[in-house]
């Protein structure tokens, strides 16, 4: 096959058709970084296609003189038409357009090139360089930040301890350009015929010359960057630190100053850097403010760190942070900790779930459940007769609110509502006629843990048919029935999560149980013939019998937006305040934050360190300090910055809880632990005195000014339980809620087994069921106690001998700290005036903003 017919099947074969319309002398321009990096005999051969023929192309290439370097100075393309392309240069060898791109500076062609082909970013020339290398020798300022932004690499200027050799890789290329220039001025004088063709050639290598000389002079001219600005370390876990830093201000007009392309940490455990204990990592440049989290460290031991910036001519000088060194430690590690930090184990609750089911099924072909089986049959038949008798009015939507207890749904898109198509009423079904508010918080948030799996809602219902005889199990069988007959209705299973409270109709004394929930699409629900979409004014104005619920509409919407929506990362300082109202333990939480108690952050990083918490657990009257402890200066500045910042937290608390002055003092930190809601949310919870902890909601305390506060709500524990982790442990929250069902219907049935026994057989089959079951209740429990957390703290906060750590003594150290700081201050500053070395001393500076941040 011809050279012709390489280069044109080539063409034809190309990936893409590309857009740009270029010159064609630029063709030649596109081997100035290498002349022999492109080899037309390396190509893969093609059948020449004749419709490419038919488009005139021809290709033409003199046989070379020197066998040593391929002859590609001659590669033109000529086509018929006036307006030529160099479209087809694109298909041939992306790589030659990539470097002509960047050598004529043409961001335009570049971004052309990279939408088509995203890798020819990191390509290389014929001499090593990468595409990024040759836009910094160059100093292409915008090619460079395009390059930096795509990911490109550099290689012949990728950071070395020795950056001599760049220049010496730089004057070899200059080298050998000189040699071939000599050589082809040699040649041109001795052979007349073929001058031309020489010339063309010895053009290329002086322009190669050309340009390999710039980038030597821009190199030689460039200054290694100035360190990073703000670096800051700070204690992320047991064993991991973060580092936070920013880019430093670099004006690329001076002389010398060349764009930043990346960024090196270094961490070792000796402080003079050894390499053989030093580990680093090389960050990019693809955001301004940076931070790198050093994880898998050793827990206990102390790390240095620094960080410096590179750019073409390598590392520049190294930047330590505040502190210079951390230890990796945790809070828990305090050895005085009685209690332990929360553990969301998801996965062991449903190895436990997978095991009761299966312990379920090999126990139904047991004589105990085949006893229970009939006798249970009888009475399904019997209901199964009534519910066919009267379907079809039970599938309906419940017009009014009379005495008895109701299911509804609130179902919203943006200011729409979801409203029955004849009465515009909100889907409601009717549970039962005739219900007793004995159990009405037991039972409702028994369904709130329901509203975690919907999807399990079916098959639970047929599990419910076997307790039909069980008394206490009979209202919550007619809640399935009762959702399951809304999915039907409604033609979707997920109906939604409870509202924290029910509703209840003053003038009937109905209650009802909304569920609340967002629809994204509401075309999903556009077939049904029995409901339609309102807006929510006109739904106030029209007036329905169900005034109470729907009064209460824009409550619950806003409920549901902002609990479901996990507050910022960071340490927060909360607030927990609880009453006791019909008999029920209520906790206040803010209306705005639903999830959580009424905090106040006080930091981003949302770790607290061993040495932090210990210096807290130091302020309680019953701690005694270690007698091996040591306090080093820079762990002194962090300590009090640390007590500074609960402080301010705690102060900008009380304000917004309104809480009087005289008794603010009194209030005091829980010691056993610091509350982990997320890797990334943590908070230290504010106590009130022991005696208004638990305190009647009716009675009057020093504490009343809270209870009243209009932005806040007062949520059931077992409520505020299930909705805080379904914010931020969904996974956790979800198996827990699915497997305390099974288990606690399984129990149900296996204890309503063993009353019906009979035999002796009989007894002692239905009396092992129930131990075992109970072993499983005992074990999901267990888990359950590790995970929540309100209870505990109520329960410890009532002892009459815990004092926790008083904010009185906390206000007192900070307030010694910072009168100590200030003389220590003072002293230097009378130190420099007696001297006369300065005119005015900084520390008073110093000393006014200490005094502000107190």
């Amino acid at each position: 096959m011809s050279d012709t017919d390489v280069m044109t099947s080539s063409i034809d074969n190309g990936l893409a058709k590309s857009p740009l319309t270029l010159r064609t002398s630029s063709l030649r321009r596109s081997f100035v970084n290498s002349p022999s990096s492109l080899d037309v005999s390396q190509l893969p051969t093609y059948s020449l296609d004749a419709s490419m023929r038919r488009k005139n192309y021809v290709h033409k290439r003199s046989r070379s003189y020197d066998t040593s370097i391929p002859d590609l100075t001659t590669l033109t393309l000529y086509k018929t038409e006036k307006k030529k392309s160099f479209e087809s240069l694109l298909e041939y060898d992306y790589t030659a357009a990539v470097f002509e791109a960047v050598q004529q500076d043409n961001l335009e062609e570049l971004e052309a090139i990279v939408d088509v082909r995203s890798e020819a970013v990191n390509d290389l020339n014929g001499d090593g360089m990468s595409v990024l290398d040759v836009a910094l020798l160059l100093n292409s300022r915008s090619i460079t930040e395009y390059l930096l932004e795509h990911a490109a690499q550099v290689q012949l200027l990728a950071p070395k301890d020795d950056s001599s050799t760049v220049m010496t890789e730089l004057d070899r290329l200059i080298c050998d350009c000189e040699q071939a220039i000599a050589t082809l001025s040699g040649t041109i004088m001795a052979m007349n015929s073929k001058y031309k063709v020489r010339e063309k050639k010895l053009n290329v290598w002086l322009n190669k010359r050309k340009v390999l000389k710039k980038m030597k002079a821009i190199y030689s001219q460039s200054v290694q960057p100035p360190p990073p600005e703000k670096v800051k370390l700070s204690i992320t876990g047991q064993t991991s630190l973060k580092v936070m830093f920013e880019s430093p201000h670099i004006d690329l007009c001076q002389d010398g100053s060349t764009p930043i392309i990346g960024y090196k940490v270094e961490w070792s455990c000796c402080d003079t850097f050894p390499s053989e204990l030093t580990d680093k990592e090389f960050l990019s440049t693809s955001k301004l403010h940076k931070d790198y989290e050093l994880t898998g460290l050793l827990e206990g031991v102390l790390y240095h760190i620094r960080v410096s910036v590179c750019n073409m001519k390598g590392y520049g000088e190294s930047k330590y942070p505040e502190p210079k060194s951390a230890v990796p430690s945790s809070w828990c590690d305090c050895p005085t900790i009685e209690g332990q930090s929360k553990v969301y184990d998801a996965q062991r609750v449903r190895e436990l779930y997978n095991e009761v089911r299966a312990y379920r099924n090999l126990d139904d072909s047991s004589s105990t459940s085949s006893f229970a089986d009939q006798t249970i049959s009888k009475s399904s038949s019997i209901k199964k007769g009534l519910k066919g008798l009267f379907s079809s009015q039970s599938s309906k939507f419940s017009k009014s609110l009379k005495r008895g207890l109701y299911l509804a749904c609130v179902f919203w898109h943006e200011e729409k509502i979801l409203v029955t198509e004849e009465e515009k009423c909100l889907p409601m079904i009717e549970v039962d006629d005739a219900y007793s508010p004995n159990n009405l918080l037991t039972d409702f948030s028994w369904l709130l843990k329901v509203c975690c799996h919907w999807t399990d809602v079916r098959q639970l219902k047929e599990d419910m048919e076997r307790l039909s005889s069980v008394t206490s199990y009979s209202f919550r069988q007619r809640l399935i029935t009762a959702a399951t007959q809304l999915q039907i209705l409604l033609g979707v299973s997920d109906l939604g999560m409870l509202h924290y409270t029910h509703i209840r109709d003053p003038h009937t004394g109905a209650v009802v149980f909304p569920l609340v929930k967002r629809v994204d699409d509401p075309k999903q629900l556009a077939g049904l013939q029995n409901v339609k979409w309102c807006s929510t004014l006109k739904l106030q104005r029209h007036g329905t019998s169900i005034n109470c619920l729907v009064n209460s509409i824009p409550e619950m919407i806003l409920y549901r937006q902002v609990c479901d929506t996990p507050i910022p990362s960071g340490l927060y300082l909360g607030y927990l305040q609880t009453t006791v109202h019909n008999s029920s333990i209520n906790v206040y939480t803010a209306q705005l934050n639903p999830n959580t108690l009424p905090m106040i952050k006080i930091r981003d990083n949302s770790h607290v360190t061993k040495p932090e918490w210990q210096s807290l657990l130091e302020l309680s009257p019953s701690y005694q300090k270690e007698k091996d402890s040591i306090e080093t200066e820079s762990s002194s500045k962090s300590l009090f910055k640390f007590h500074s910042q609960i402080s301010r937290a705690f102060r900008r608390l009380v304000e917004s809880l309104d809480m009087a002055a005289d008794t603010m003092l009194d209030l005091r930190l829980y010691d056993q632990e610091v509350l982990e809601f997320s890797p990334s949310i943590s908070m230290i919870v504010l106590l009130p005195p022991r005696n208004y902890v638990c305190s009647m909601k009716s009675s009057p305390s020093q504490m009343e000014s809270i209870t009243c506060l209009p932005d806040l709500l007062a949520i059931p524990v077992k409520i505020f339980e299930i909705s805080h982790l379904y914010t931020y442990q969904v996974d956790f929250i979800k198996a827990y809620t699915r497997a305390m069902v099974l288990i606690d219907m399984e129990f149900n049935a296996a204890v309503q087994a063993h009353r019906e026994a009979f035999t002796n057989a009989e007894i002692e089959a239905s009396k092992q069921q129930v131990e075992n079951l109970r072993a499983f209740q005992r074990g999901l429990e267990e888990m359950w106690g590790r995970a929540r957390w309100v209870t505990d703290i109520i329960s410890v906060a009532r002892e009459k001998n815990y004092s926790g750590i008083p904010m009185r003594q906390l206000y007192q150290s900070v307030i010694e700290k910072h009168e100590q700081r200030c003389r220590d201050d003072q002293s230097v500053e009378s130190a420099y005036r007696s001297s006369r070395r300065v005119a005015a001393s900084p520390s008073s500076n110093l000393i006014t903003q200490r005094s502000r941040d107190i």
